[in-house]
């Protein structure tokens, strides 16, 4: 299990940085064709949404905190829409906001994993930050395409570092969030066995 976990933590801090990376580029050059940054996105999410099933499929079967085939999934449909569709940059931010979303849901259901460890309110905090970011993004008060895509770009960037916060903090807590979903395995099968 604690294989898996690193698989995963690993995949998200790859993710995680590629997005810090491309907030910034959208902070730094926010006039940049947005059909370049569109390629950028449509093959980054094909290739990490790939190597999430393909990780998923190849790894060994036991409960999982995540399920990372869906995740990867949702990556792929995500990259095809971006490669086929040119008009989706128009709502990009409303899509990025719905990531952002999911995403902080996910990351508050291993942030309650962390309870009573020194990593569980930074790790709230950043999952929490980032369901803010999303929200914004869902509403997208901007119209203009430049301020739009500074905003974007900022908002990727505080989501990414927040996301890479909590998987930091989990890796470095990793054997305590190990036990502690093991004795929730052990008291449900337990619980199971009583019936």
């Amino acid at each position: 299990m604690q294989k898996q976990i690193k698989s995963y933590l690993n995949a998200s801090i790859i993710t995680s940085a590629a997005f810090v990376l491309l907030g910034l580029i959208f902070i730094v050059w926010p006039s940049t064709s947005l059909d370049v940054i569109r390629w950028i996105i449509s093959i980054s999410a094909l290739a990490i949404g790939a190597y999430l099933i393909a990780l998923d499929f190849t790894r060994e079967k036991s409960f999982s905190l995540f399920n990372i085939s869906l995740i990867g999934t949702l990556l792929v449909i995500l990259g095809v829409v971006f490669a086929i569709n040119p008009g989706v940059m128009n709502i990009f931010p409303v899509i990025l906001g719905a990531w952002f979303v999911v995403s902080s849901v996910s990351a508050c259901k291993v942030t309650t994993k962390l309870k009573g460890t020194q990593a569980y309110a930074p790790s709230l905090l950043a999952a929490v930050l980032s369901l803010v970011a999303g929200i914004v993004l869902i509403i997208n008060p901007w119209a203009g395409s430049e301020a739009m895509m500074m905003f974007v770009g900022i908002v990727m960037v505080i989501h990414s570092v927040s996301n890479l916060t909590d998987m930091f903090m989990l890796k470095k807590n990793l054997k305590t969030v190990q036990k502690k979903v093991k004795d929730v395995v052990k008291s449900i099968q337990e619980g199971e066995i009583k019936k």
